[in-house]
């Protein structure tokens, strides 16, 4: 499930909320939102929520699936928390404030003497302490904001390469050509994969695949220049975008880093690891969607492996 859909799901909620208080008369006090909020969560469709969470199992592992999530709740919970007790003491102070100056009418109805440097100041007093729930609940949304912003950017790279991940490419992809309105950018997708990584790991172990993953995922970064990027798309699969290149000039980069890989020496329980990459290599052309250049990347990746593999194939 993308974040954003749990972002859609939890506002629908909330503007169900709102406008159920809004309909009633009722003040927005934490008390009343809290108990609404819930009522509408229990109420909420069944159907829909198990949807949201199976696309989210389909495209997670389960222990991306269980860790992210886990923080994610946790930092949301600790906001919602967070929400609740500033939202309280501020509501409290106001109250206390309101009941006060309720106080003073009555005293000035039944004719009472009326203390106004006492009420100055304790109306400074009241302001003060308004202030410093403010102040308090100010400091903790900047925290939690942090907090999410770093968990959210930690949910798009790799834990293993370092690299960013399948869904960071596809964020940043949509949002280029996106950018692009309908026109033509110098810009290149390789995607790669890497050679009988699976007699890797069924001959050395899991180990050596993770050392060869990380050993590519390096050298790919230090094959690239500053606003290429490299993203890890699969176990074995990576995807490289190169910006600001003609398609000569990629397709010489592309056969570069293959021959890098090639003559490499990859050394692991002091045997010598042979790695070779296949590559497909597709350009942007005006119009195209993510999945359009995607796809012919894909072909001319599926044309090297048939073709012997450590090939690298352009498909236009």
């Amino acid at each position: 499930m993308e974040k954003d859909e749990v972002f859609e799901f939890i506002l629908k909620i909330r503007e169900a909320v709102l406008k159920k208080l809004d309909d009633t008369k009722t003040p927005t006090y934490p008390k009343y939102y809290e108990k609404l909020f819930r009522e509408a969560l229990i109420d909420a469709d069944n159907g829909e929520v198990t949807k949201l969470f199976q696309r989210y199992s389909e495209s997670s592992t389960k222990e991306d699936k269980d860790e992210e999530l886990e923080r994610y709740m946790g930092i949301s919970k600790k906001s919602l928390d967070a929400f609740s007790t500033s939202n309280k003491s501020i509501s409290q102070t106001v109250m206390a404030q309101g009941d006060y100056l309720e106080s003073i009418n009555l005293d000035e109805v039944n004719k009472v003497h009326v203390d106004y440097q006492k009420i100055m100041q304790s109306m400074l007093s009241f302001q003060g302490q308004l202030l410093d729930e403010l102040r308090r609940s100010d400091e903790q949304i900047r925290k939690l904001e942090s907090e999410l912003e770093q968990a959210l950017n930690e949910s798009k790279v790799d834990p293993l390469t370092k690299l960013m991940n399948k869904r960071a490419f596809t964020a940043d992809m949509e949002q280029i050509i996106s950018a692009a309105e309908d026109r033509q950018l110098n810009m290149s997708i390789l995607y790669i994969d890497v050679d009988d990584f699976s007699n890797i790991n069924s001959e050395f172990g899991h180990l050596a695949g993770d050392k060869v993953l990380i050993f590519l995922a390096n050298t790919f970064k230090n094959s690239i220049r500053d606003g290429d990027k490299i993203y890890r798309y699969g176990e074995e699969e990576f995807v490289m975008v190169l910006n600001r290149l003609v398609p000569e000039k990629s397709l010489e980069i592309a056969n570069r880093i293959r021959s890098k890989v090639e003559i490499s020496k990859l050394i692991y329980s002091e045997q010598i690891l042979k790695v070779t990459i296949s590559m497909g290599v597709a350009h942007h052309k005006e119009g195209d969607m993510v999945e359009d250049i995607l796809a012919r990347a894909t072909d001319g990746l599926k044309e090297a492996k048939l073709g012997g593999k450590n090939l690298v194939k352009e498909r236009v």
